[in-house]
């Protein structure tokens, strides 16, 4: 028995509605977008009282006395279970160390950064296993050395 022309017309029109709902719910998750994207042009250009919102940019080559650096992360090395560890736990030793602020995530990012070429290059010259974590970072050698993978990669 076919449907009745009231039920086929209204199936109709509510295929269109929800379809229109789906089209306006896009539109209100762009509009939204939008402002957030106003919001943080307005933040640029405010002057407050206070301190700035956004960070200056620090340069970190002065902030380390001459092989300070190397012996923070091998100091951090040999505070972690197994010698082993994520660049973030090497960096976030280096800035209690330091007494640096722990919720700076760009300082801890920088710092994260620093130590891992630190200790790559510090393998490097050594000849050292400086660590026997899972984590691997691909060192520019020219050829393979002892320690490392044949891609030049070494665990850290």
């Amino acid at each position: 028995m076919a449907k009745p022309q009231i039920v086929t017309t209204l199936t109709t029109k509510q295929r269109e509605i929800q379809s229109y709902i789906r089209d306006l719910e896009k539109r209100l998750e762009q509009a939204k977008h939008d402002l957030a994207h106003v919001n943080a042009t307005i933040r640029l250009f405010e002057v407050g009282d206070g301190p700035p919102q956004f960070p200056v940019h620090v340069n970190f080559k002065g902030l380390y006395r001459k092989g300070e650096l190397t012996r923070l992360c091998l100091e951090a090395l040999e505070s972690l279970p197994e010698r082993s560890g994520t660049s973030r736990e090497i960096a976030a030793y280096i800035i209690k160390a330091k007494g640096w602020d722990a919720s700076d995530r760009p300082l801890a990012i920088s710092v994260g950064y620093s130590a891992v070429t630190t200790l790559c290059d510090f393998s490097r010259a050594s000849s050292r296993d400086v660590g026997t974590g899972s984590r691997m970072r691909t060192c520019s050698n020219k050829e393979s050395e002892p320690g490392s993978d044949s891609n030049g990669t070494e665990r850290l």
